[in-house]
This record gives C-alpha cells, structure tokens and sequence, in this order.
C-alpha cells in the first residue's frame, strides 16, 4: 500500500498486537477495533473501515472421545495434561507474543507436549 502496489486490504484488527504502533494491551473488542482505525491513521495514513462481520476468534476443539476420556469442559481443565498432548495450529498463532501461543502458555501456565503447525497437520 505504501506503494500503491495495492489500494485496499483486509485485516484483522488483532493486526495491532504485532507491534505496528504502541497500543494499550486490552482484551475489549470495541477497544481493540478502535485502537486500530486510530493507529493504522495516524501512524500510516489508512483509513480503517468497520468490520466486515466475522472475527478471526480462535477456539480449541477436541475429538469428543478425548474430551469424555480426560474430562474436558474448559481450557483450564487441560492442566496437568497438555504436557502430554499434541496441540495442532496455524503457524502465526505460534509466533504470536501478545496473543497467540507465548501469551496462552503464560496466561494458563501450561505447555503441550508437542505443537504440529499448518501443513504438518494432514487431515485437519
């Protein structure tokens, strides 16, 4: 876009928690959306427009036979027995300090055993 290579993109508004500007750390939807069409402004002239209708929400599924074995209802009930699970994601999500994988590991002070990113998931 600095370019003009292109005039218009999609993002998501978690887009604003890699660091493109200073932001205030929140987990409020309407704070987060707002801090993107400031931000995106000021800092590179774009217009951010309103959401389109869907969010990019990340949500843990669980094969319902692995959910009824371990007694599975919430991500807190995952403690003690991530270290031996294998846990399958994008990529991004990975590296993702705010709010992918380093930021779950610290807000549930769990780890998997193993992650298995995009393509090194066959049959997902």
């Amino acid at each position: 876009m600095k370019n003009n290579d292109i005039q218009m993109g999609t993002l998501y508004s978690g887009e604003i928690f890699n660091k493109h500007f200073p932001i205030e750390e929140t987990k409020d939807r309407k704070k987060v959306l707002e801090q993107a069409q400031k931000g995106f402004d000021r800092y590179y002239h774009l217009k951010w427009f309103d959401p389109l209708g869907y969010e990019n929400t990340y949500a843990f599924t669980v094969r319902q036979d692995v959910a009824d074995q371990n007694h599975l209802e919430n991500i807190s009930d995952l403690a003690g027995k991530s270290g031996s699970m294998k846990l399958g994601v994008d990529t991004t999500w990975l590296e993702r300090e705010a709010d992918g994988y380093p930021a779950f590991r610290r807000y549930y002070n769990m780890t998997f055993g193993q992650t298995v990113a995009d393509g090194d998931c066959p049959g997902v």
